[in-house]
Order: C-alpha cells, then structure tokens, then sequence
C-alpha cells in the first residue's frame, strides 16, 4: 500500500505538476477555470527545458536534501500513527 501511494504521489506532484509549472512559466497558460477546469500543456522550447530541469530538482534534489523524494515523505507523513 505505501509503495503504491509513494508511486501515485510522484507521479501526480513529479511529473504532472512539474508539467503544469513549466507550462504555466514558459507560455502562461496550464489552468482555467472561467469556462469549468481546463488544462492546457506547452511545452516547447523553454517548457520543455524548464520540465527536465524541474524534473531532475524534484527527484534527484529532494533524494539528496531528504533522503526520499517528496512522494515518500508525503506517504509517511499521512501514514504515521499518532501515539
């Protein structure tokens, strides 16, 4: 259960998210929500360097600060008993 979780999160909060903010930082759009929700993707050029370059800063850098990325860190934070 915790490895699914773990997977789940990284890849909602690594790659979606990630995906998101480069496209909102390089073209200005990624999420409406005049007309309901709507997700729109750019990633060219800059978005998509900005996407490898946040890619890397939340796998590679969040093991070497933390020790886990942050999908783990947020599993055993939800997951941890209260004594």
């Amino acid at each position: 259960m915790r490895t699914i979780l773990i997977w789940v999160f990284n890849f909602l909060l690594g790659v979606i998210g990630m995906a998101l903010l480069a496209s909102q930082i390089s073209s200005g759009k990624s999420v409406s929500f005049e007309n309901g929700i709507q997700f729109s993707l750019s990633l060219y050029n800059l978005g998509l360097i900005l996407y490898l370059i946040f890619i890397i800063a939340y796998f590679w850098g969040a093991k070497k600060l933390w020790g886990k990325t942050i999908g783990a860190l947020l599993t055993e934070k939800i997951l941890s008993k209260k004594k």
